[in-house]
Order: C-alpha cells, then sequence, then structure tokens
C-alpha cells in the first residue's frame, strides 16, 4: 500500500486562484491611485486647454520701441482655470516664462492684452501659454499652447 499523503489537484487549484486573485488585488490597490491622479490631471488640462490661447492679430500681439504686447482670449466655461504661464522663445530657446495668477482682469469669454518689455524683439521672438489648473488643491501647468509668432504691431 501507498502511504505517501499530499494535497489533492482540486486543492491545488483553488490556492493557486486565491493566490493570484489576492496578488491581483494588492497591486490594484497601489496602482489605483496613481492611475486616477493622472486622469483627473489630463481630464482638467483636456477641459482648459482649447479655452485660453494667444489672439494673433498684429494689432494686439505685436512688438514696438516699448515692448512687447499679447492679448490673451479666455473662452467660457474654461473650467478650474487658475492662471497660466507665458513662455517667450528667442531664437528656439525658453528665454522667459511670466507668470500670471491674477485671473480677475481676464474673465471668462474676454480677453486682455499684457505688456512685457523683455528687450527681445524680432522675427524669432515666439509666445506660447501654457493653463494653470486646480488639482487636489495644488496648481498644476498644462501643456503650453503651439507658439505665437510676435511681429511688428500694425
Amino acid at each position: 500500500m501507498n502511504n505517501k499523503k499530499g494535497i489533492s489537484t482540486i486543492v491545488a487549484t483553488v490556492l493557486i486562484v486565491l493566490i493570484t486573485v489576492a496578488a491581483v488585488t494588492i497591486l490594484w490597490s497601489a496602482i489605483s491611485p496613481l492611475i486616477d491622479r493622472n486622469l483627473s490631471e489630463g481630464t482638467a488640462c483636456f477641459d482648459v486647454q482649447n479655452k485660453l490661447k494667444i489672439d494673433t492679430n498684429k494689432q494686439y500681439t505685436c512688438y514696438n520701441g516699448t515692448g512687447v504686447y499679447y492679448r490673451v482670449e479666455r473662452a467660457a466655461n474654461s473650467g478650474s482655470l487658475e492662471g497660466f504661464d507665458v513662455i517667450v522663445e528667442a531664437d528656439g530657446e525658453t528665454n522667459r516664462i511670466i507668470s500670471v495668477t491674477d485671473m480677475t482682469a481676464l474673465t471668462e469669454n474676454g480677453a486682455k492684452t499684457y505688456q512685457n518689455a523683455t528687450g527681445l524683439s524680432g522675427a524669432d521672438v515666439k509666445y506660447s501659454i501654457a493653463p494653470k489648473v486646480l488639482i487636489d488643491g495644488e496648481k498644476k501647468a498644462c501643456e503650453a499652447s503651439t507658439p505665437v509668432e510676435v511681429s511688428v504691431c500694425a
């Protein structure tokens, strides 16, 4: 007679399934908050990305002897917009980042012209805008818009 003792194949299969379920549960509890945070950040940025832009009209976005002027337009329903960064590029490199946090003058469905005495002028000066949104109580900068070339005022 054979005196070997072991677990049956049914018990072994059940144990493997339980271990797998436990491992997936542990992994999901660690990864889920990361996914949720990235999704909320992406959604908030997507909501405001196309609702804040630099006007390309040469009457508003241009340079002269006193400085550079740029007009920022804000569309209606622009979400949780908390401010924006204006990125100044000269000769293909970021030269300056101007942070605007006071949004009282730039209301929804409105526009405001800003002046910047950067000392930069010429064909290679470009401005882009990166909205800032509030996510989990913290301001986050979204991706910058396509740079707008600044030319001589009309």
